[in-house]
C-alpha cells in the first residue's frame, strides 16, 4: 500500500487552513497548522503557489513571474470587465496580488502601471 497523499487531500488542507486563517497561510503557517508539509505541496505540485492557485487562493508571490506577465494580466482583466481595473479588482481577480506586480513593475503607481499596459493614456 502506498503511503502518497493524494493531491485532492492536500488541497482539502489547504483549503481549511486557508479557510480558517481567512487567506492563505504562509508556509511556515501551513507546516505548523496542516496535516502535511510544505514540502508535500512542493513535491505534488512543483511548488507552493502552483498548489495556491489550485484553490483560486493568491500566493503573495510567484517565482518567475515577468514585467510580461503583470502586464497581460492588467490587459485580460481589462478584456473580461471593459474597464481599466482598480487595485482591488486586480487583487480579486488577477492571478496575483497588486503588491507582487508592484514589485515585479519596480514599485510605480497603479496609474503609471495602466499607462504602461496601454490602458490609459498621457494628455498630450
Amino acid at each position: 500500500m502506498s503511503d502518497k497523499i493524494s493531491d485532492k487531500d492536500l488541497l482539502d488542507e489547504l483549503k481549511r487552513i486557508t479557510e480558517e486563517l481567512g487567506r492563505p497561510p504562509k508556509r511556515d503557517e501551513l507546516d505548523e497548522l496542516g496535516k502535511y508539509s510544505s514540502n508535500a505541496y512542493k513535491r505534488a505540485f512543483g511548488n507552493y503557489s502552483n498548489a495556491l492557485l489550485k484553490i483560486n487562493a493568491k500566493p503573495s508571490f510567484i517565482r518567475n513571474q515577468t514585467k510580461e506577465d503583470v502586464i497581460s494580466e492588467i490587459k485580460r482583466i481589462y478584456e473580461e470587465t471593459r474597464n481599466p481595473p482598480s487595485v482591488k479588482v486586480f487583487n480579486e481577480k488577477a492571478n496575483m496580488s497588486y503588491r507582487t506586480a508592484k514589485t515585479i513593475l519596480g514599485d510605480q503607481s497603479w496609474a503609471s502601471i495602466l499607462i504602461e499596459a496601454g490602458i490609459y493614456k498621457l494628455a498630450d
